[in-house]
C-alpha cells in the first residue's frame, strides 16, 4: 500500500511523541443531502482499520485515529441573514453517518426536530438513550420531554454521540483484533 511506503520513509518515527492519521469524508455542505434520511460512508474510519492491519503486518508503528467529527474541516463563511439552513441530525454509525435532514429552519422552525428524532430512534442505528448525552437528547426531543434545541445544540448532540461512538469503536477494534 502506498501509505505504508510513505510511513516507512518517515525519519525517526519511533522517536516521535505521537503519530496520528486524521481525515474526513464528511460532506462539506448539507446541500447534496436530500430531505429524509441517508447513510454517508465514513471512508476515513474504513481506511484506518485497513491501514492498521497492514501496518501491523509490516511491523510499522501503529497510528492513533483522528477525524473531524460531524463537520467538514473547511469552514464556510456564510451570511446567516440570507442562508436558510436545514434542520439536520448527524448521527455517527458503524462505518458512516446517518444523516436525517428536514426543511429549512427559518421557514419551518425547530419543532421538526421531534419527527427527525423519531427517524433516528426507529432506525436500526440508534444506540440507546443511555449511550450518550446526545442519544438521550434525541429520545427526549422525540417524546416531548425535552426541547427541540437550535442548530448549535444539534451540533453538540451529534458531536457528543460521535465522540462516544468513536471511543467505543476504537476500543472494540483493538480488543477484537490481533492488532496489538
Amino acid at each position: 500500500m502506498a501509505i505504508q511506503a510513505i510511513v516507512k520513509r518517515l525519519p525517526s518515527l519511533e522517536k516521535w511523541r505521537s503519530f496520528t492519521l486524521i481525515g474526513t469524508s464528511f460532506p462539506e455542505t448539507m446541500g447534496g443531502i436530500k430531505i429524509g434520511a441517508e447513510a454517508v460512508p465514513r471512508y476515513e474510519w474504513r481506511l484506518y482499520k485497513l491501514l492498521v492491519a497492514g501496518f501491523k503486518r509490516e511491523g510499522l508503528r501503529l497510528p492513533t485515529f483522528g477525524d473531524y467529527a460531524i463537520s467538514h474541516p473547511r469552514v464556510l463563511v456564510l451570511d446567516m441573514r440570507v442562508v436558510k439552513p436545514s434542520a439536520t441530525i448527524r448521527y455517527t454509525i458503524d462505518d458512516g453517518w446517518y444523516i436525517v435532514k428536514g426543511k429549512n429552519v427559518r421557514d419551518h422552525g425547530f419543532e421538526q426536530y421531534r419527527s427527525l428524532s423519531e427517524k433516528v430512534l426507529v432506525s436500526p442505528h440508534y444506540c440507546d438513550s443511555g449511550y450518550s448525552w446526545g442519544d438521550e437528547y434525541i429520545m427526549k426531543c422525540n417524546n416531548g420531554s425535552g426541547k427541540t434545541g437550535n442548530l448549535m445544540v444539534w451540533r453538540q448532540v451529534g458531536t457528543n454521540h460521535h465522540v462516544e461512538k468513536v471511543i467505543q469503536d476504537l476500543a472494540s477494534f483493538y480488543a477484537s483484533s490481533d492488532v496489538l
